[in-house]
């Protein structure tokens, strides 16, 4: 459903999931990655502005701002903690 959207990422309610999971496929080779109830635990006070756009509203995309970086806490697919 991700890649054909087409996006790099995609939460499980965007599929009618009501759980907290996140998959994401970057650009950096590293293949995907899943992230399960994760929460983030710190965020810079720095922030940045991207485009970005959401696969529930395809086409549409506008600038957003967020933390130039954070620090999450969750388990893989495996359930294992990181």
């Amino acid at each position: 459903t991700m890649r054909d959207a087409p996006g790099i990422g995609i939460t499980a309610p965007h599929i009618g999931v009501l759980k907290r999971v996140v998959v994401i496929e970057l650009a950096d080779g590293q293949g995907v990655r899943s992230y399960i109830n994760p929460l983030i635990e710190w965020s810079s006070d720095v922030l940045v502005r991207n485009m970005e756009g959401s696969v529930s509203m395809p086409g549409m995309n506008d600038e957003v701002e967020r933390p130039a970086a954070i620090r999450i806490r969750y388990q893989d697919i495996s359930g294992t903690a990181q």
